[in-house]
Formats: structure tokens, sequence, C-alpha cells
């Protein structure tokens, strides 16, 4: 039998990676023989011995381990390479099952929290909003955090999140966090990036104005993103971690009451939109409105800013 792979050195394992498994597969079996001494006359090729009857330790004892793990992965009818398609179609668990993000977030919160010695309860039933269960209860020194962790589409879906926390607004000794998950968590800014300025925020939000007066919506739509988002960096100056974290920006002057619920959901829509027309797309969605309104909160946000 010829060696079909006897020009492909078996060390370049970025070649190797790339290859899709039946021949990766093939290639490792015929250099496992060799190394073993089994003449070329004996070979099987790969898809040959994985249709034997021949055992892991024998196929081990011939072709080496390597061979005997992908043989057993080739007669696993449950096993399916993850080609092109797949991943074409595959989706973030956050769209599919935003319920288990939540869940696993909460839980790893709850640990976290408890290793810092906290009393934290999780599932909590709450006497004043009948009907509803916080995610996580913190009682520490006297007071009460109410913690809720949710994806944005839950947030849209669920009102009640807001008169929650509106009631805790009014209640002494206790507050209100939201941890958002399921968001871009850190957006990368150039090494030689300088804090936000008022008065450059200030000319974003009137070069957004013009570009939309243009009739350039999506322009206008960066541009008030970008004004939005360095009002609100620049409204948690004394956050660290506000810089480069839109998200963790987002979260901390929601739980501030910095902006409101309304603002929140609106922001995070059109930063998504924002994305996609970064990437080439375009959504029909889009509004003059919605832009105007990101203007207006720009201008309310840098307001609010110490001259």
């Amino acid at each position: 039998m010829r060696e079909k792979y006897a020009h492909i050195d078996i060390n370049d394992t970025d070649y190797l990676d790339s290859l899709p498994f039946e021949k990766y597969a093939d290639i490792m079996a015929e250099w496992g023989a060799k190394e073993r001494g089994l003449a070329a006359a004996q070979r099987l090729s790969f898809a040959q011995l994985a249709a034997t009857d021949l055992t892991f330790t024998e196929i081990e004892a011939q072709y080496g381990e390597e061979t005997a793990i992908n043989a057993g992965i080739a007669r696993d009818p449950d096993a399916f390479e993850l080609d092109a398609d797949w991943f074409a179609r595959a989706r973030p668990v956050v769209e599919v099952n935003p319920e288990f993000v939540e869940r696993h977030v909460a839980h790893k919160t709850a640990k976290k929290l408890r290793s810092e010695g906290l009393d934290v309860s999780t599932q909590v039933p709450l006497d004043f909003f009948p009907g509803f269960r916080a995610d996580l209860i913190v009682r520490e020194d006297g007071k009460t955090r109410v913690i809720e962790v949710k994806t944005r589409s839950s947030i849209a879906a669920d009102r009640r999140i807001s008169q929650l926390a509106y009631i805790i607004k009014s209640k002494p000794g206790w507050t209100f966090e939201l941890i958002l998950v399921g968001e871009p968590q850190s957006r990368n800014a150039p090494t030689a990036e300088t804090p936000p300025d008022r008065q450059k925020i200030l000319k974003l939000t009137q070069h957004a104005e013009k570009a939309l007066e243009s009739g350039l919506s999506e322009a206008a739509l960066m541009l008030a993103l970008s004004a939005c988002e360095a009002a609100l960096r620049a409204s948690m100056a004394d956050e660290q971690r506000s810089s480069s974290n839109t998200s963790y920006a987002l979260n901390q002057a929601l739980n501030r009451r910095i902006i409101s619920w309304d603002d929140c959901l609106n922001l995070a829509d059109l930063r998504k939109q924002g994305d996609a027309i970064i990437h080439g797309f375009t959504h029909d969605t889009l509004s003059d409105e919605m832009i105007t309104s990101l203007i207006e909160t720009a201008r309310r946000l840098t307001a609010e800013l110490t001259a």
C-alpha cells in the first residue's frame, strides 16, 4: 500500500488542526502504524479501521492511542463534526436560554458575596411585592440590598423590575442593584485614550443633530451613541472600571439613578443597532425620533456634569 501522507510533517500542528476530522484521523492512523512497524500492506485506512470490531486496546497497539481515540469518536452515533454550517446556525446561549444565563450569574454572584462573609439569600419572596421573588437578598449592618440578575430581553418583557426598583427606592435601609448580563462586557479603547471632556461631548451632540438634519441618520446615531456613552463615563468618573467597560458603567449609572429604566433600555437597543451599522448592516426600525431621544439623553447627562 502506498503511503499517502509521506510528504506531511507530523509536527505541523497548524496544518493538522485545520483538517476535517476524517482526513486528520487517516493521517494519524498511518503515522501511528509506521511508528509501530506495521507493514504498509497490513495497514487499514482510518475508515476501514473504524468499521472493524477491533477494541480500543487492539487499535492502540497497532496504530497508537490517538487513533484509538479517533476510532471511538467515529463509532459514536451521537458525535458529529462542528462544520461551517453548524457554526453559521449556532446562537449565543443568552439568546437561546436567557434564564439559564441569569441563574448561572446569580449563583456565581451569591457564591462570591458569601465568600466575602455576607449574608446572602436567593429566590426570596418579598412581602411588599406579592408574587415576586428577588434573585438575591444581601443583608449587612442592618441594611438590605436587593440584586436582580437579568438579560436585556428579560427587563423589556417584565416591567415589574422597574416597579420593584421604584418601591425599594422609598424603603429606608433598602437598596436595589441590577446586574445586566448578555451584553458586551468591554469595548477596547486606543492606548492614547483620554477622559471624556464636557465640551467635547457637547460638540458630539451638536454634530449628531447636524447629521440628522442632513438626512444622515446612521452617522447621527453613531455620534449620539458616542456622546451618550462618553457622558455616562464622565458621570462615573469615580469608578475606575467605567472608562473601558461600557456595560459596567451603564449598570452602575442605572443603580445610582443617573439614567432611567427607559433610557437604559433605549440605549441598549440603539447600541445593538450601532454595532450592526459598524459591521455593514442596516436597521429598518431606526427612526429619527429614536436618535433625537438619544441626543436629548446625552444632552441631559452632559448638563448634569460639572463644567
